[in-house]
């Protein structure tokens, strides 16, 4: 599929279409995390779906002409990316080569696509330290933050193995230093502000450093198998539903507020009067 794929960026570019014009294929820009590209390969309902994390601002703007870049790199050994992702007192960091390997012939294995077989780790690491309480969740130090300190023997082991954590992350970075200077994307999951705060030190290049990006999906446990999963999700085109676009709404928006009063009245159940209430009502008005 994606050598037909390929066959069809270079008969576009050799037709000389432009993005926006009728050819082939052409981009979609939608608020979602992905670039949605409509082909002849696909019914009049489907799509192929890439995440716009993949692209930077400038190459952005021109998505189609970007494929086609990549797509004549016959090369990549020497472009790279940086995976990384801590949670629940695991770590698990790649430094990834685009240059596949070739897995033609490769057995099917039940655990483990070809996709994710021919993945190219240069550099992997995994960590794990007893930082979070057993079917409680949470790290120590949120839970020092929201409750206040406790000081029983199992807190400071974990406050311990937090610290030794951040001090394991750190000198890995600072050995993949060399790597991480040449990356053309850096991925980061890390849901705690201090674990953000230390890959942001010691990886950014700046504070407009904008091969910094967080995953546009939900990854699972830390390790050298998801971050291959992730990798495979990340760079190879999916088939999706054409997305349908946002119906318009042409209410006035003076009358916004009285059409939804009307509305709320309407869903309203009536309610209905008792006889014993129907009959003090009369009463009183006899008293008026």
């Amino acid at each position: 599929l994606e050598e037909t794929i390929a066959r069809e960026l270079e008969q576009l570019s050799l037709n000389g279409k432009q993005d926006g014009e009728e050819g082939a294929a052409s981009h979609l820009a939608t608020r979602s995390s992905q670039l949605y590209f409509k082909s002849q390969l696909l019914s009049e309902s489907q799509v192929f779906g890439l995440y716009k994390s993949l692209f930077d601002g400038e190459t952005i703007k021109k998505p189609f002409h970007q494929l086609r870049v990549w797509n004549e790199i016959e090369d990549q050994a020497s472009s790279i990316s940086a995976l990384f992702m801590m949670g629940g007192g695991h770590f698990a960091g790649a430094i990834v080569s685009h240059q596949r390997i070739n897995v033609q012939g490769n057995p099917k294995k039940q655990e483990q696509s070809l996709q994710e077989q021919a993945v190219n780790f240069i550099e992997h690491k995994t960590f794990h330290r007893y930082t979070t309480r057993r079917k409680q969740g949470g790290s120590q130090s949120a839970m020092d933050n929201a409750k206040g300190k406790a000081n029983s023997a199992g807190s400071s082991l974990r406050r311990y193995n937090e610290a030794a954590l951040r001090s394991d992350i750190h000198n890995l970075l600072k050995d993949w230093k060399p790597y991480l200077a040449k990356c053309k994307n850096i991925f980061l999951r890390a849901r705690n502000p201090q674990d953000k705060r230390l890959f942001i030190e010691m990886i950014s290049q700046g504070s407009t450093d904008q091969r910094l990006k967080s995953f546009p999906f939900t990854t699972g446990r830390p390790n050298v198998a998801e971050l291959k999963r992730s990798w495979c999700e990340l760079t190879h085109l999916k088939i999706a539903p054409k997305p349908e676009p946002l119906p318009i709404n042409e209410t006035p928006s003076g009358s916004t507020k009285a059409s939804q009063k009307a509305q709320k009245e309407k869903l309203e159940p009536i309610k209905e009067i008792s006889p014993e209430e129907k009959h003090t009502e009369q009463l009183l008005s006899l008293l008026n």
